[in-house]
């Protein structure tokens, strides 16, 4: 799966998001955990990211499988 973040241990699948920051913001982080990279740029919007993060989340998606979309993707 291409476009794969995590974020607190929750798989999302991004491909599709248009970042306003462009796409660079969305490489930057791809295919890896992504926590400290939207604790540190989206401090005061959390809720706002969280809220967009819901419509992407890969439901059903069991922990190794995060392992393996972080680590070998």
């Amino acid at each position: 799966m291409s476009g794969t973040h995590s974020v607190r241990g929750k798989l999302y699948d991004l491909s599709k998001f248009q970042h306003p920051g462009g796409p660079i913001a969305l490489e930057l982080a791809k295919n890896r955990d992504c926590d400290d990279l939207i604790r540190s740029y989206h401090t005061f919007s959390e809720e706002k990211v969280r809220a967009i993060l819901a419509k992407y989340e890969v439901t059903g998606a069991s922990q190794d499988f995060l392992c393996f979309s972080l680590c070998c993707m």
